[in-house]
């Protein structure tokens, strides 16, 4: 049956992000050719795109299944599988468009991020040199690999980047990929002003495109100060409802929470789920839906029975993540604003909070490459700014919810390793295990930018590395210490 107009339309209807209108003609072709290749891909398309990750991985993997030659869709699934905690049929979905389209880098940069992820490292660094070399689509990979391994500043890569960076028309996005890339084969090579002047202009491309975070991000500060108190917190939900128990770390990005995360799944008993941001997408705007109000308005609002539903669709799916588990790990580190909502749905969670010296701690965000969520990391005094945040939210949920929280510091965790390793797991209710004191052998996926890093034993190089770029922080210290806080 020849469905060309109809496909046509809902093409347009898809790329309009019309998904209501797009999924009616998509199932109409469904409902006579159950198994037609793109209807059913155009289905996956739009359950991404409506964050229905399940169905999209399904309908994906039936599309492939009628007909496997489709290099864009198998991309589509290796996302898919990397949001829902799949890496290993990730790599393989990415394997598989690198086989079909070897003379594309997008294949071999989505391969070599997802070996990075399950550890592969010398398969992954083969697949990202490949990536950058083949054509210039792919400037992530010279990023990748330089954050890897060591390359050399005056080797054929960097010499190659420096090439692509004086051409005419580079958009910002790949200068500052290029820039990242080549500011660490300066940092391994302890060319420190070299690398501090790649980095200042990857950071000033970044914040180019960055949205502006600012007024709406400060306005909420305000507000969640003013609304939480300690009455907040008489209704919360009964540990009858408890279907599995929760452990939030939460802190600065390159603080130490992936390295914490490590520690506490190295228990056999805990998954780590990574970053999950299912607080802000479901519970968060839940609160909304229920209130019929926004969610600092609605927050305090609240009835038990909702928090019981908002509860429930909290743990079951984080369940479905990691069936059969008792102990879940959620690091996403934007919770610190929503710990009074996570002790009201769930007061039998652990909640861990990383700490690390501010100026180790601005040094190691600067010189790292961030998704638009993290606007502020790209200036050095909109960090300062932040900083300050995160510090007086932290001291809110202290006074509110005295001894909710288990504060960790870097520098206490890499020194006195074994015991803050012991006063972790002990704060998280496990039973000791020896394995703990060995995260560098925790075989899970790690998809955070310290994946290369919580694979190495415990190192203390980092600690007072900001001292030699104690100038170049300058900014991010002035805003600091007009907050009032003093740098040692």
């Amino acid at each position: 049956m020849d469905h060309r107009e109809q496909l046509e339309k809902a093409r347009g209807l898809l790329a309009r992000e019309d998904y209501r209108e797009a999924a009616k003609i998509y199932q109409d072709i469904l409902k006579k050719e159950p198994k037609h290749t793109i209807a059913l891909q155009g289905m996956g398309l739009i359950a991404l795109g409506v964050e229905n990750i399940e169905a999209g991985e399904d309908y994906l993997q039936r599309s492939l299944t009628q007909n496997p030659n489709q290099f864009a869709v198998w991309l589509k699934l290796g996302y898919a599988c990397n949001r829902l905690r799949k890496p290993e049929k990730a790599t393989q979905a990415f394997r598989n468009a690198v086989k079909l389209e070897p003379g594309k880098s997008l294949g071999y940069l989505k391969l070599g991020s997802a070996l990075l992820v399950t550890g592969e490292r010398d398969e992954a660094i083969k697949a990202l040199k490949k990536a950058f070399l083949i054509d210039h689509e792919s400037p992530q990979a010279l990023r990748l690999v330089s954050s890897t391994v060591a390359i050399p500043p005056g080797g054929p890569l960097v010499r190659e980047a420096i090439k692509r960076l004086e051409a005419p028309g580079v958009s910002a996005f790949v200068k500052a990929n290029l820039n990242y890339g080549i500011a660490y084969a300066y940092e391994k090579a302890g060319e420190d002003k070299k690398f501090i002047a790649c980095l200042k202009e990857a950071n000033r491309l970044q914040k180019e495109d960055a949205p502006e975070w600012r007024p709406v991000f400060e306005r909420n500060f305000r507000v969640l100060q003013e609304i939480f108190t300690e009455q907040s917190f008489e209704v919360t939900v009964d540990e009858s409802f408890r279907q599995y128990s929760p452990i939030f770390i939460v802190g600065m990005p390159r603080s130490g929470t992936t390295l914490t995360e490590q520690i506490i799944t190295s228990h056999p008993e805990v998954f780590g789920a990574d970053e999950v941001d299912y607080m802000t997408m479901f519970i968060v705007n839940g609160v909304a839906v229920m209130t019929k109000e926004p969610y600092l308005d609605g927050i305090n609002k609240v009835t038990k029975e909702q928090l019981e539903q908002l509860s429930h669709s909290y743990q079951q799916r984080m369940q479905k993540i990691a069936p059969g588990y008792q102990y879940i790990t959620d690091k996403y580190l934007s919770n610190f604003l929503s710990i009074g909502l996570i002790k009201k749905i769930m007061p039998w969670s652990k909640v861990i909070a990383l700490w690390r010296h501010p100026m180790d701690n601005a040094l190691s965000i600067y010189r790292n490459y961030f998704l638009a969520l993290l606007p502020f990391c790209y200036d050095l005094e909109d960090m300062g700014r932040y900083y300050h945040i995160y510090r007086e939210m932290m001291n809110l949920w202290d006074r509110v919810l005295p001894g909710f929280v288990c504060h960790v510091k870097y520098e206490d965790l890499v020194n006195n390793f074994d015991s803050e390793a012991r006063r972790i797991i002990d704060f998280c209710g496990l039973p000791w295990d020896d394995a703990c004191l060995e995260p560098d052998k925790n075989k899970r996926s790690v998809m955070t930018l310290s994946q290369d890093q919580v694979r190495q034993p415990i190192y203390k190089s980092s600690i007072g590395k900001w001292k030699r770029f104690e100038q170049d922080l300058a900014p991010f210290r002035k805003v600091i210490e007009g907050y009032g806080y003093k740098v040692e």
